[in-house]
This record gives structure tokens, sequence and C-alpha cells, in this order.
């Protein structure tokens, strides 16, 4: 009999057959070819980043658990990474990722802010397995938001700046313009230091309200100790 470490996929096997009787040879039959199949591997499992993550790194690493392959064929890997559910666009491929023991990853070149889409798939050297499921996406945010302030505003409704200062008794209105095109604004937090910020003295902090648009707002009354 023919056992498995005989045999290699792809190759073609007949059979041939002589009857003889003796004295005599009969007539030499051959079989159709016997082609050796392939097991293809399976696909690998997603492994980190978790689904629906959200990263400030623009090169992220991509890991996977490795595919099963019934053949013991030594494994690599194909990544993918789109800005498009359907891979229409392609932001990041390697097709030459060789397996690492248990995990294999990859870590992407420099992507844009935005959301992507990432699957993999393995191969034997022979065949492809199919692509990983479910899709994962990630989202990267590298630009921290942009903000403006609009306007500084007392009771009167009177523009507050550097030539036109406040006193004390006095409700102040903060109006700040914040922008952040990739992942919008969770909140605002408003800090005023006495002298210097970060090393001076924290006289007020608190949240800011969203008015409209990308407009927030406070509103802070002036006294001696805030």
């Amino acid at each position: 009999r023919i056992v498995r470490e005989e045999t290699l996929q792809r190759q073609q096997w007949t059979v041939s057959v002589t009857p003889h009787d003796t004295y005599n040879e009969g007539i030499n039959m051959t079989s159709n070819a016997v082609t050796i199949a392939n097991n293809i591997p399976s696909a690998p499992k997603l492994f980190t980043p978790i689904n629906n993550t959200n990263t400030t790194d623009n090169t992220v690493i991509l890991a996977w658990n490795n595919s099963a392959d019934a053949d013991d064929d030594l494994l690599s890997y194909i990544l993918q990474v789109s800005s498009a559910s359907d891979f229409s666009i392609t932001n990041y491929t390697n097709i030459t990722i060789q397996q690492t023991s248990n995990t294999t990853n990859d870590t992407t070149t420099v992507l844009a802010d935005g959301r992507y889409y990432w699957r993999a798939r393995a191969n034997d050297g022979y065949d492809n397995s199919t692509w990983s499921t479910p899709t994962y996406t990630f989202t990267v945010d590298a630009t921290a938001p942009t903000f403006n302030i609009v306007n500084v505003t007392n009771n009167t409704g009177a523009i507050i700046n550097t030539t036109s200062p406040t006193g004390r008794n006095q409700t102040l209105n903060f109006t700040i313009d914040v922008t952040d095109p990739t992942m919008g604004i969770q909140y605002v937090l408003l800090t005023i230091w006495q002298t210097i910020a970060t090393t001076g003295v924290k006289l007020w902090e608190g949240f800011l309200t969203l008015i409209g648009g990308n407009l927030w707002n406070a509103t802070v009354y002036i006294n001696t100790s805030y």
C-alpha cells in the first residue's frame, strides 16, 4: 500500500496492471491519473488589536492565531488593511509573512487618521485559506484636536482681553471652537491658571457645554478665591 509519507501534494499517480497466466502476459492496462490532493489550511483567527479598537499609533501591530494545516506544511500569511469595508482600496498589504510560534504578527506602514478594516489568510505553498472572519476594524487618531478661543465676554456682553480686563464679581462666558475630524469631540475641559499654565496655581477647572456645531461654552463667576 502507499502511505502518506510517500506522496506529495499535486503529484499525479497512475496504476499499471499486466495480467500473467504463467505462460503468457496479457494486455497492459493503465489507470487514469490520480492527483494527490492538498489539504487547504484553516483560516487564521484575528487576535489583536481587538475589534473596534481606537489607537493613537499610526503604525499598528496586527496579530492573529495561527492556522492549522493537516499536511504540516510551512505556512506563510497574507495581510490586507483597507479603508473600505469591501477592500476595494489597499492601504497596506504584505503577502510574505512567515509564521511564528502560536501567533503571527505584522506592523503596518504609517497610516493616515481614519477607520480601517483588516483581514489575513494562510498559504501552505500550494493554496490559500479563506480570509479570516469576521473582518476586524480599528481607528487611527494620531492628531490632537484643534481649538480656537472665539471670545471671552462678561455679563454685559463686552469682550474681555488683555486691553479690556475683567474684575471681581463678574461672570465670564468662554466660547471655544474645537474640532477633530477623525473621532469628534467627546468633551472639552477648561482650566484657569494663576500665572503659568500647569506650573502655577489652578484657580478654576470645569467641563464646557456643547452649544452647537463645534462651539463649546463655559460660564465662570470671578471672585477673590474663584
